[in-house]
């Protein structure tokens, strides 16, 4: 892809690479007792700013709850299918979990990336 999308795109997959690529720490007993509320639903809205604040919200739910690095990445792709509602979440059922999908292992990146496409 070439031009504004495939710009946004390279942000997108930077971010995702920066934020959560890396193994972090374990969690420990502070973070394990923090009760913070999941990221809100997105529903598939063809808004750019809504989309962009679900990856900022997720990615940093990542972060606070660990779920880092390349082990991590099947756990941040159902992660990510629980905040997804309506047109989202109807996408991630056909393509993501379906037994009939295309692509059989998804990663998190890919799957941000597609959605905003």
């Amino acid at each position: 892809m070439s031009g504004y999308t495939g710009t946004l795109l390279d942000r997108y997959r930077q971010r995702v690479y920066e934020a959560v690529s890396q193994p972090g720490d374990p969690a420990g007993p502070e973070v394990k007792s923090m009760k913070i509320s999941q990221p809100k639903a997105y529903k598939g809205q063809d808004n750019i700013d809504i989309f962009d604040e679900w990856v900022n919200q997720i990615l940093r739910w990542f972060r606070i709850y660990k779920v880092t690095g390349p082990i991590r990445d099947g756990d941040r792709v159902m992660y990510a299918g629980a905040c997804l509602e309506d047109l989202a979440g109807q996408w991630f059922d056909q393509e993501v979990e379906s037994p009939d999908r295309t692509i059989r292992h998804w990663t998190f990146e890919d799957l941000v990336c597609t959605l905003f496409v």
